[in-house]
């Protein structure tokens, strides 16, 4: 793995343990009353609404949950990524890091125009999610034409 692999490795686990820990608390926050909301209520920034609303639950279970999920395989396709990791690893966590952002894009879209408001906490997320990507695309190998 060359310098630069090893940089955007570390990024990338430092940014997905940071997403992993936002979704865990926004899981939490779905299932308990006893853990205080830190965001605007008011406004356009409203992550009550937001994470409250009948689209924050996919099939029985909060879309933050589902984030949580996505992080935890993230991160593991990401520790594995290494001097001895299998040559398709670099397919697969670049397939991963576009679903999550074609997830990304509906969610923003369900926040802006079906709810008319956003979460700060789900925003931040979303950052990370796009930044894995580009972290992803610049990590995947490129071949070389022979010369």
């Amino acid at each position: 793995m060359t310098a630069q692999g090893s940089a955007l490795r570390r990024v990338a686990l430092v940014l997905g343990t940071i997403g992993l820990l936002i979704a865990l608390y926004l899981t939490v926050l779905h299932y308990s009353t006893v853990v205080p909301l830190v965001c605007s209520q008011s406004g356009l920034v409203n992550c009550e609404r937001v994470i409250t609303s009948p689209q924050s639950v996919w099939f029985g279970a909060p879309v933050a949950g589902v984030g949580f999920a996505w992080f935890v395989v993230t991160l593991v396709w990401w520790l594995r990524s290494g001097p001895a990791a299998p040559p398709w690893l670099a397919g697969v966590r670049l397939g991963w890091a576009v679903l999550g952002a074609v997830t990304v894009v509906y969610l923003v879209y369900v926040e802006l125009v079906e709810l008319r408001h956003l979460c700060l906490w789900c925003s931040g997320l979303h950052v990370i999610i796009l930044t894995l990507l580009v972290l992803s695309i610049l990590a995947h190998p490129t071949r070389r034409p022979a010369s």
